[in-house]
């Protein structure tokens, strides 16, 4: 809600990211409660330190923190925090959505995860196995296809063009051949 020189923001954030390690944090924020859901959100940036910022981690079965849960109690945000327009935020937060999905798309991780399933076959002598190799072959065909995938959608990035909602497949095709290629 706007008050003056700034806003005051109300409510939490669950499954944040690294939220203990952070000093800033965005936020999509309600600021206009009526027509389209996605026209009345706003984005802001807040200093972690800000008062009534409050940060509880959520321990996952290895007793790590890497996500958390934020609390904001009547948190003031000047007025300058504000990225982009008023009641705009959804469109900033599909195109950084866009991004997280060409970072988490990346090829890198299944291409890492299949060197190292390679090597471990190698080392127990299964390279020569034709269960192994024909379903290593697959894996490897499925990598391709996902490389083909991202370049297209690193193509129009270069090009300036945005990213459509298919972008999320990268995410989904990496985990999967991630899942795939056990180490």
């Amino acid at each position: 809600m706007r008050d003056g020189d700034g806003w005051v923001v109300n409510g939490q954030k669950i499954w944040t990211t690294l939220a203990g390690d952070a000093d800033w944090i965005f936020m999509l924020v309600r600021t206009r409660k009526t027509g389209k859901k996605q026209e009345g959100i706003s984005f802001l940036l807040v200093p972690m330190d800000t008062a009534g910022v409050t940060v509880r981690p959520i321990l996952n079965l290895d007793m790590q923190d890497e996500f958390s849960e934020v609390f904001f109690d009547d948190v003031r945000v000047p007025l300058e925090n504000l990225v982009g327009e008023v009641d705009q935020g959804w469109t900033m937060a599909k195109a950084l959505l866009g991004f997280e999905r060409i970072f988490l798309g990346s090829p890198r991780q299944a291409g890492n995860a299949l060197a190292g399933l390679r090597r471990l076959a190698a080392h127990v002598g299964h390279n020569n196995d034709p269960v192994f190799r024909d379903r290593y072959a697959q894996l490897l065909l499925d990598l391709c296809d996902h490389e083909a995938l991202y370049e297209t959608a690193a193509d129009q990035l270069r090009r300036g063009e945005q990213l459509g909602p298919e972008v999320s497949l990268l995410k989904l095709n990496q985990s999967e051949l991630f899942q795939k290629s056990p180490t």
